[in-house]
């Protein structure tokens, strides 16, 4: 069983163990080949029958091999426990519901709610792929090892422990028990949370069934992929993670034979990283400004792993750090979340990042004025802080293309406290219709062809840019250009805010080379009411009685059309959250080349 206290749950583990094999198991400062039938707790239907292999227990676990003698031997294991504590990075976080869940014998994978019973864990589920990685990363260990290296909960430490015996019997040599087990990014996952258990049994010391041969086997393991497996890295915030875990194994278990090779890969591949992976500005490229919140927080914990002794000091890659922090804080919303481009879901800066005083200051100082990040692809004109104007363009094609959505010149219109002018976000990471229409043009506030639109994987050669702007007595001004789509065409924005930020005048000209049916697109929340009345759209905040008015003008004629939470086909729809919500989309048709102005104002 777990050892849950006294209303603990009863355990179905398949139980294939002898007490010499226990005994022989928990003697983690004498390390031997494992014996014949060690198979302890294990939900799998045909358990591999010891987690070290035999064949690599006599290389490695050998007297006189370089990994015992730097490992497995009583006297190095005695120096692992009293290594270093290094700070590893981990991509999860404890919660009390998530401890009380381990003492009922269930563990939380999905932030959705979805628990997995510990006695009945489904190795080879992958109906979910968040949820397949999660289980297989051990999120559940990471939780609440790297938090509790300080506090020992006896029971919790038994059942998440039995946990990683149980994915070592199952998973750790069948490659085919599930395709997320020994995908690149669970791996890194996995890795984190190990290396977080050795400092807990630094901690607490070793532990009488996960000894620590094998949990410096399963540590071993997971460096050994990383380094060695084809094609296993990838860059973007993926490549970075796995440097941190290579370097971070490396600082935790400094004799480790191939340290030195962990860390001069990890660096040298962070540092690749700085040259190829920012924009010139400085700032994290994946197209998303979640993604960047993300990247500064991965440079901070890069930076704690810095051990110049060591040799381990990628310095250029953390010099981009106070560049796109700043960028983050400079196109923040004024209610200090992030804005919904790409696969960003709207959350506030994490105090980590930037204290909310010092973004209230900054933004406050950026009253009145355009931000633009050229390189990047996003401009801010803002009003007076916090219940003033807030627009925010978006004409960038930053890689990579997986955090990008086909939103090229979208823009967001925030005023009086609310948006106005939201668009698609991304519902899931999980592949479907609503993943792929809120992705697509269709859920963005900018311009299809022919009812289609160029996804955002195709034809990078193709230009999105920021082409002019300025500031003065009569306004602000933006312009940018877009020639992607999948014919011949070409896009211009321009954009213009009176001075005293009362109104906004939009001009969109658009062309293509042969003649088209071109179809615009702006998206409103779902709580606002929309009324069309011939080429005047109004739209009110039922709650304030407030309205914004948008005037259309055209030299072809428009033809309106409104959408709200439909399905088939899919029209109206945006992220709210993890979940997705109505909002109404308002559509302007038209054929030919042609030239719109949208004056919008505020009642």
């Amino acid at each position: 069983m777990l050892g849950i206290r006294e209303k603990g749950i009863q355990m179905r583990f398949s139980l294939l163990f002898s007490l010499a094999a226990l005994a022989a198991l928990a003697a983690c400062t004498e390390p031997s080949p494992p014996p014949s039938a060690t198979v302890q707790y294990a939900t799998c239907e045909e358990p591999a029958e010891r987690i070290i292999p035999a064949d690599w227990a006599a290389e490695h676990l050998a007297e006189g091999s370089a990994y015992y003698e730097a490992l497995f031997s009583p006297e190095a294991q005695q120096a692992v426990l009293d290594g270093p504590v290094v700070r590893v990075p981990h991509f999860t976080s404890s919660t009390d519901r998530q401890v009380e869940l381990i003492r009922e014998g269930r563990i939380f994978v999905d932030r959705r709610g979805d628990v997995v019973v510990l006695d009945a864990v489904d190795w080879s589920q992958n109906n979910h792929t968040y949820v397949s990685t999660q289980l297989h990363g051990f999120t559940a260990v990471g939780t609440l090892f790297a938090q509790h290296e300080e506090q020992q909960d006896e029971d919790v430490e038994q059942a998440l422990m039995r946990l990683i015996l149980n994915w070592g019997h199952c998973a750790a040599h069948n490659r085919d028990v599930n395709p997320r087990a020994w995908h690149e990014g669970t791996v890194m996952k996995r890795q984190s949370n190990l290396l977080h258990t050795l400092n807990y049994m630094r901690a607490h010391g070793p532990h009488d069934e996960l000894t620590l041969t094998t949990l410096l086997y399963l540590i071993d393991a997971g460096a050994t992929y990383l380094l060695d497996e084809p094609n296993v890295y990838s860059p973007g915030n993926h490549g970075i993670r796995q440097d941190m875990l290579l370097a971070a194994t490396a600082l935790s278990l400094p004799q480790h034979p191939r340290a030195g090779e962990m860390l001069e890969l990890a660096e040298s591949r962070l540092e690749l990283a700085a040259r190829r992976m920012f924009t010139e500005e400085g700032i994290w490229a994946e197209h998303a400004p979640g993604y960047v919140h993300y990247m500064v927080s991965l440079m901070s914990s890069t930076e704690r792993l810095v051990d110049r002794q060591a040799g381990f000091n990628p310095q250029n890659f953390i010099n981009n750090y106070h560049s796109s922090r700043s960028f983050l804080i400079d196109t923040a919303l004024p209610d200090f979340s992030i804005p919904r481009i790409g696969r960003s879901g709207r959350r506030t800066i994490a105090s980590s990042v930037a204290r909310r005083a010092e973004i209230g200051r900054r933004l406050q100082a950026l009253e009145r004025s355009i931000t633009i990040f050229h390189g990047y692809g996003h401009a801010v004109i803002r009003g007076d802080h916090p219940d003033g104007l807030y627009l925010h363009l978006t004409a960038s094609h930053n890689f990579p293309a997986r955090k990008r959505h086909a939103d090229e010149l979208s823009v967001l219109l925030f005023n009086h406290g609310r948006m106005w002018i939201t668009e698609g976000g991304q519902h899931s990471t999980q592949r479907g219709g609503m993943t792929r229409y809120l992705r697509s043009a269709f859920a963005h506030n900018t311009y299809t062809l022919n009812g289609g639109y160029l996804d955002e994987h195709s034809a990078p050669e193709l230009a999105v840019e920021i082409t002019d702007s300025s500031s003065g007595r009569s306004g602000y001004r933006l312009e940018a250009f877009s020639e992607r789509f999948e014919e011949p065409a070409a896009f211009t924005r321009t954009i213009h805010v009176d001075n005293d930020f009362s109104a906004i005048r939009m001009t969109d000209a658009l062309s293509s080379e042969a003649p088209g049916e071109w179809e615009g697109r702006f998206h409103f929340p779902g709580d606002l009411e929309v009324v069309v009345d011939n080429q005047l759209v109004s739209v009110t905040d039922p709650e304030t009685d407030r309205t914004m008015t948008l005037n259309f003008q055209s030299a072809q004629n428009l033809l309106f059309s409104t959408c709200n939470g439909e399905r088939s086909p899919l029209c109206g729809w945006a992220q709210e959250r993890n979940n997705a919500v109505p909002v109404t989309t308002l559509s302007w048709a038209f054929e030919g080349n042609n030239e719109i102005s949208i004056e919008i104002a505020f009642e």
